[in-house]
């Protein structure tokens, strides 16, 4: 099943909350989703592969990067589809949308803070690693 074949399927399905838990409900196992013609192909995890994406726009320092950013052309990969290009690339009337006048072509279901029915299992399934903050100094009386 293709992205463009999906909207249809997912009218039906939906992530609903009742007033104690969160019922998420997802495809069946057998449906295989296919974004392929948008995103382009993906590696054996079923992610993006990142280990070989660029950035945009590179340079030796910052301000350079922020020259080019300004000055030049976005260079979008080959692989995306026409589509996802007009996404990244479309003209948007910034003032109109931070005044929220423009409505969206679509808006996700979304249950509350915790779901996560619109997010890829790759993404939803990845194992959490904390990052360490770094603890107060002892000098420092911080709960006095």
């Amino acid at each position: 099943m293709v992205s463009s074949q999906l909207t249809a399927l997912m009218k039906n399905e939906s992530c609903k909350s009742s007033k104690d838990h969160l019922n998420v409900i997802i495809p069946p196992d057998h449906l295989e989703l296919d974004f392929s013609d948008v995103f382009g192909p993906l590696n054996e995890s079923g992610c993006q592969d990142s280990d070989n994406a660029e950035p945009p726009f590179r340079g030796g320092n910052r301000e350079k990067i922020q020259q080019k950013i300004v000055k030049e052309k976005m260079k979008l990969p080959a692989f995306l589809s026409s589509e996802a290009h007009s996404l990244l690339k479309a003209p948007i009337n910034w003032k109109k949308l931070e005044a929220r006048e423009i409505q969206p072509s679509f808006r996700p279901e979304v249950a509350g803070n915790h779901c996560v029915a619109n997010f890829d299992k790759c993404w939803t399934d990845m194992p959490l690693t904390d990052s360490p903050a770094s603890s107060p100094h002892g000098s420092t009386a911080v709960f006095q």
